[in-house]
């Protein structure tokens, strides 16, 4: 395995979350090669990569990355290991409901959550 390819493959397994891979990298350059190479390993692995998304990147950048994956997001907002990241922005945010409350209630009293 070449030594970038290593490197990549490292980071790729420090990167799994369930069914994600959450990473950073510090250019579009580093982008494009980590997008390469990961999708390679995981196809030689004959694992099916379908989907990848990024921050914003330039118009060139989005094209290569695109012309690399059968499928890609361009929503601005996606959800990225149980949380909402604004791709536009670089934000992670969490949505919650609020629930009021209006008479006391003991804990056999409250309904389950998923029931709400």
């Amino acid at each position: 395995m070449p030594k970038e390819q290593g490197h990549f493959a490292r980071k790729l397994s420090k990167s799994f979350y369930i069914d994600n891979c959450a990473t950073s990298v510090d250019n579009e350059t580093k982008l494009v090669d980590f997008v390469k190479c990961s999708t390679k390993i995981l196809a030689d692995a004959k694992m099916d990569l379908r989907m990848q998304t990024s921050g914003p990147v330039g118009e060139e950048v989005r094209s290569t990355l695109e012309s690399l994956n059968a499928e890609s997001t361009l929503d601005n907002i996606v959800p990225v290991l149980g949380i909402m990241w604004d791709k536009k922005d670089d934000t992670l945010y969490a949505e919650s409901k609020t629930v009021l409350v209006t008479e006391n209630l003991s804990k056999k009293g409250v309904p389950d959550a998923g029931n709400v």
